[in-house]
């Protein structure tokens, strides 16, 4: 492969990959063009359009960026998803809400009950992102394809749906209550490695003072210690100066 140089510096292979040149300042009506493409990518705010569809649809009302859930059918918090693979993303089985997913390759509804979800969590070895798949996990909805609905019928299933899910009253309180416990456990481990971080961290201090020189790299190919010995071309040499006293 043929090498490039990269801002006057040393020829390295790949260094075009990160130049990049600046060039003019961009009109406003050419940043307005590139946030449009950006937003047509789905880069940002992917299921915006869902949720917005959803809403007009079904007169579901949406809420905040904060909110437990995207949208409020009657008294119902749903989660509205958009997927274009089959694959469901970030499923949150623990907070027990009815999904729907819009797919947009073939412009079908997917109502998906919580217990569903639930059960299809439960028999994950382990998440996504995270260890337990009950906090979040990705589905498949070709393992729902019983769930399909017209969108026509869509307003009257979901909040059948929902109905239904809400009957299982000790499974939703059993979830809270675990819910509680994951975020009280996460937050004693964040103090314990806090504080244990802080301990090593004051015990530890680097000397980046690099005993070597390059004198000798044109020549040899390597770079000369003078403790003795050589270093290999690009690995630069420090000493990590540990405090006194056993490490934790």
């Amino acid at each position: 492969m043929g090498s490039s140089s990269f801002q006057g510096g040393p020829t390295v292979g790949h260094a075009a990959v990160y130049r990049r040149d600046v060039g003019s300042i961009p009109s406003p009506g050419a940043l307005d063009e590139d946030v449009q493409r950006c937003a047509a990518m789905g880069i940002s705010n992917d299921g915006d359009d869902a949720e917005a569809l959803f809403c007009q649809v079904t007169g579901a009302l949406r809420q905040g960026r904060t909110a437990r859930a995207d949208a409020l059918l009657g008294p119902w918090p749903i989660e509205v998803k958009k997927v274009s693979s089959g694959t469901l993303n970030q499923v949150r089985p623990i907070r027990f809400l009815t999904v729907v997913a819009r797919d947009t390759s073939s412009s079908v509804w997917f109502v998906l009950p919580a217990e569903r979800i639930l059960t299809a969590a439960i028999r994950k070895p382990r998440g996504q992102h995270t260890e337990n798949a009950l906090e979040c996990c990705t589905l498949s909805l070709s393992d729902f394809s019983d769930c399909l609905v017209h969108e026509r019928f869509l307003r009257e299933t979901v909040i059948l749906v929902a109905e239904r899910s809400s009957l299982l009253t000790g499974v939703s309180s059993l979830l809270q209550q675990q819910l509680d416990e994951l975020n009280a456990i996460a937050a004693r481990q964040r103090a314990a490695v806090a504080d244990r971080l802080e301990l090593g961290l004051s015990r530890l201090t680097f000397d980046w003072k690099h005993e070597w020189h390059r004198s000798s790299v044109a020549e040899q190919g390597t770079v000369s210690s003078e403790e003795g010995g050589s270093i290999p071309p690009g690995v630069a040499a420090c000493r990590c100066v540990f405090g006194s006293g056993a490490h934790s």
